[in-house]
């Protein structure tokens, strides 16, 4: 599909898709669900098997992307309420269980030098979350990870000589 029929087939579509959208996310997000079903759209309609689609199959085919980067929204909401939750109990004194020991290990002015994303890889990490685990809830490769681990592994050396030396790699 070319760009100039890609366009005509957006303007058809738009609407059904906006309304498809709208009021299953919040209202500030309907804009970007829409643009971002589109552009997965644009990119999957340049692959060889779907050059040639009519409207009818591209209604299913936009239909069924714009479902899933609607629960894609609410997955990442989810994911990121759980990192605030864990980063906030870190901060308020009210580590995890299992952490407590980890937690302990570093001085709290470190914490508060630590961003919210070392701060939740910390708990994973005191958790004994695996790396792979860790990457998949992140969104990133386990080789991404493995290197933010080493990055906070260094910013934390007590916690590194304490507990994690014998972690995974």
């Amino acid at each position: 599909m070319d760009a100039e029929a890609f366009e005509v087939y957006m303007r058809h579509a738009l609407p059904r898709v906006r309304a498809q959208v709208t009021g299953r996310v919040p209202p500030d997000e309907t804009d970007d669900v829409v643009q971002t079903t589109f552009m997965s759209l644009w990119t999957t309609t340049q692959k060889p098997d779907y050059q040639d689609l009519d409207y009818e199959h591209l209604d299913r085919l936009v239909h069924r992307i714009a479902s899933k980067r609607v629960a894609d929204l609410w997955r990442g909401r989810y994911r990121n309420q759980e990192r605030i939750g864990a980063v906030e109990a870190l901060r308020h004194d009210a580590a995890p269980s299992a952490s407590d020991e980890v937690i302990a290990c570093v001085p709290p002015a470190w914490l508060n030098k630590l961003s919210d994303d070392e701060l939740h890889l910390l708990l994973q990490l005191a958790e004994k979350t695996p790396v792979s685990e860790i990457a998949g809830e992140l969104g990133i490769s386990p080789n991404a990870a493995s290197s933010r681990i080493r990055r906070l592994r260094s910013k934390v050396p007590m916690l590194l000589e304490r507990e994690l030396a014998s972690d995974r790699d």
